[in-house]
């Protein structure tokens, strides 16, 4: 037997075996080597001769390939033929790891076929396929893409999908995508995998998550100075769990310099976090820091704003700078921003003099 191939090794490429009986048997096997690599040929050629029992009551005892005795004379037959073999190399790629996925809406998620080649430039797919397990639940399509339409498993939770890989002439290979669930997609900036901040609206709670641990979010609202706001931040139960400990970092200002008194851990019940009242200088849009008060603290949260009014005038009310100013005859205004507001104004006055001292309700808009 005479093996010749100009591109193929024989025991890596594939391999060969003859076997003569009651029939002759050569058996040719291609093997896969995990190599992209253009068409392969080999030919073998069989040569040798065929002892043939021709049967002749007149010829001698010859013993045949069954082990039966059988009378006649041996004939001798030359044998030489050969056959070709083409080696089509099978596609062959190994997909990239996809780590930390989250589902947050259906989508495609990565293509298994981004690495895979195939020799003499040919044209291969992947074999279409659903898949529908408890963890997971999508489709991979003839493009090699992902689609995802629900997934639910837990950070850490790792998914091996097995699918076959097929070009235009039949060969096919199997291989697999392995998906490392992580930990929930962060909803709001700064979070590493956020897209955008928060925005929260004053009267209007929002509902936000710590997906993990010293994550921070952050929410922009608009304030106006010269009013008075609160701040809560409560534990909520989401899909992220139950925030215990809330805390409010702080309101930031366009320059992200800290405001004065906007940090708050524990003033709310329990272990919410509250700021009762609170100001800017300046109007303009400010963002709201808040997160987990421990390290690990992961769950849910409720952050409100609300407006209390105009801030007070005159002291001693509450965030009131100054005490008002008066003059003798030159009428003074002021507002009563809440109940129990009280307002003092500094006037000068001289002894033995008569002052009449009156109090009339003017409209204000407060």
């Amino acid at each position: 037997m005479f093996i010749t191939s100009p591109n193929a090794i024989q025991g890596e490429d594939f391999t060969v075996s003859y076997q003569f009986g009651q029939t002759q048997s050569l058996n040719f096997a291609a093997l896969m080597d995990n190599l992209v690599e253009d068409d392969e040929s080999v030919s073998i050629r069989v040569v040798g001769t065929v002892d043939w029992i021709i049967p002749d009551f007149d010829g001698s005892l010859e013993t045949n390939l069954l082990g039966g005795t059988v009378r006649g004379f041996i004939e001798q037959t030359q044998i030489d033929f050969t056959r070709s073999f083409t080696i089509n190399s099978a596609p062959y790629g190994v997909p990239d790891r996809i780590e930390g996925y989250t589902f947050t809406e259906p989508e495609i998620i990565g293509n298994v076929l981004t690495n895979f080649a195939d020799g003499s430039g040919e044209m291969f797919s992947a074999v279409p396929f659903s898949f529908d397990t408890p963890n997971i639940v999508g489709e991979l399509l003839a493009n090699g893409d992902i689609s995802i339409t629900s997934a639910g498993a837990p950070p850490g939770q790792t998914v091996v999908l097995r699918f076959d890989v097929v070009d235009d002439r039949g060969a096919m290979t199997t291989s697999e995508q392995t998906i490392l669930f992580g930990a929930a997609r962060d909803d709001y900036l700064p979070g590493d995998t956020a897209l955008e901040f928060g925005s929260i609206d004053i009267g209007t709670p929002e509902i936000g998550n710590v997906e993990r641990a010293e994550d921070r979010d952050r929410f922009v609202v608009s304030l106006e100075s010269g009013q008075l706001y609160s701040i809560s931040m409560i534990s909520a139960t989401t899909d992220s769990g139950t925030l215990a400990d809330p805390r409010i970092f702080g309101v930031y200002d366009s320059t992200n310099v800290l405001q004065p008194g906007s940090s708050d851990n524990d003033s709310g019940s329990g272990r919410n976090a509250l700021i009762e009242q609170f100001t800017v200088d300046t109007t303009g849009f400010y963002e709201i820091e808040v997160g987990s008060n421990t390290p690990f603290g992961v769950g849910g949260y409720e952050l409100s704003v609300l407006s209390l009014g105009a801030a007070d005038d005159y002291l001693p009310g509450d965030f009131a700078i100054d005490f008002g100013s008066a003059l003798v005859d030159v009428p003074v205004t002021g507002i009563i921003e809440r109940n129990g507001d009280r307002d003092r104004f500094d006037i000068s006055l001289q002894a033995g003099v008569i002052y009449d001292i009156s109090l009339e309700g003017t409209a204000t808009g407060g």
